[in-house]
């Protein structure tokens, strides 16, 4: 791809940009680790995070965030482990099925390809989440089912491919009960506009046209169902026209659901994972000859059973420090404070990182978190 337009890189500083930059030629050379010049798992995050949100080519990126924390005489760092969701003759194969559907959608102006590009999704992709793999442009344009996430992140791959400007959204729905959400700022003639390609394929069940109360929306047309870090995304005040169908305005949409869990493009929340295999049929020709399959998914563990729930700071750092004490270096338990899989993540890393100097104990700290699952390993 020569386009890639990395509107969240833009608001790091140098050094988690430089940390940005690492991840993205790792993921690229199908690394499975990178050491990266950062201890604080907060920056981890952002910097993984914004090479998430804009970097929908790299399809192949697992939405889990895996690092191991070494601490030495010469202080902390961390190490980034990398997981690819597909395998190498996969990731070709459906390579080739997205870049021919980003030709398909490619319009006699911006405009035109916008269109195309929001007709192609909602015609073709049924709404489904799986917290792994249904969270990527693949999910969306290769295996036709994806939840929120996967959608916006085929929007932006496909405007990439055809030179316009798209940013990926983490926010959040009001309709249906609320929850996470994630939709798009899209750039078409100068102007910026909200596009939510999911609500306009869960109010469209004929899938015969594009719902313009999901397209091209101001801000404010967009508050009356939608939350999201205003300071952190440009403003979108142009008004598109007054080209709503009448049908559109008067039709009441039938959203699906949120793509669930706490957040995060992440990476996004984890949770259970759909079994079923696709059978994936690349865009334009017939599907190859034999069909590579996905790779077998494995269910994430879910908290329940003998599973420790803990509900407090306090209960968490206690928990940890009675491990250690017994001897486990690997221990499970539910998380049940923290808004978002990271803060999660800087807590459990944190608790950790406090019973170690407290007993003074050394090691190498990794946290992996999967559905309301945490795992932490001590080496």
């Amino acid at each position: 791809m020569a386009y890639i337009y990395e509107y969240h890189r833009g608001k790091l500083d140098r050094r988690l940009g430089a940390a940005y930059d690492e991840i993205v030629e790792a993921v690229k050379k199908q690394k499975t680790s990178v050491n990266l010049n950062l201890t604080d798992p907060d920056d981890l995050s952002a910097a993984y995070n914004a090479v998430y949100c804009d970097h929908s080519e790299l399809f192949w990126m697992d939405c889990r965030i895996s690092a191991q924390m070494t601490r030495s005489f010469r202080g902390a760092c961390i190490a980034l482990m990398l997981r690819n969701l597909y395998s190498d003759g996969e990731i070709r194969t459906i390579q080739a099925a997205l870049e021919a559907a980003a030709s398909k959608v490619r319009g006699a102006d911006d405009e035109q390809t916008e269109i195309n590009i929001v007709e192609l999704i909602v015609k073709n992709t049924v709404y489904e989440i799986d917290i792994t793999y249904n969270q990527n442009a693949a999910s969306a344009l290769y295996f036709k089912k994806a939840q929120c996430s996967g959608i916006a992140r085929a929007v932006k791959y496909l405007c990439d491919c055809n030179n316009i400007k798209c940013i990926f959204v983490d926010g959040s729905i009001k309709l249906s009960g609320g929850g996470p959400h994630a939709w798009n700022i899209i750039e078409i003639k100068g102007k910026n506009y909200h596009l939510d390609a999911t609500s306009i394929l869960g109010s469209n069940p004929t899938r015969s046209f594009v719902d313009k109360r999901y397209f091209n929306r101001t801000d404010d047309q967009m508050l009356a169902s939608h939350a999201w870090n205003r300071p952190h995304f440009p403003a979108c005040t142009q008004t598109w026209g007054e080209e709503e169908s009448r049908d559109s305005r008067q039709t009441q949409p039938v959203r699906p659901r949120p793509y669930g869990g706490q957040n995060t493009a992440q990476p996004r929340p984890y949770g259970s994972q759909n079994t079923a295999q696709p059978q994936p049929r690349p865009y334009g020709r017939p599907a190859p000859q034999p069909q590579p399959q996905p790779a077998q998914r494995q269910t994430a563990p879910q908290a329940g059973g003998n599973l420790k729930r803990l509900n407090s700071l306090y209960e968490l750092r206690g928990f940890i420090e009675e491990e250690l004490k017994k001897g486990k270096r690997e221990m499970q338990f539910a998380l049940c404070v923290g808004s978002s899989a990271e803060e999660k993540m800087k807590m459990a890393m944190n608790a950790v990182k406090m019973v170690m100097q407290k007993l003074a104990m050394g090691g190498q700290i990794s946290v992996e978190i999967c559905g309301e699952t945490l795992t932490v390993k001590i080496e």
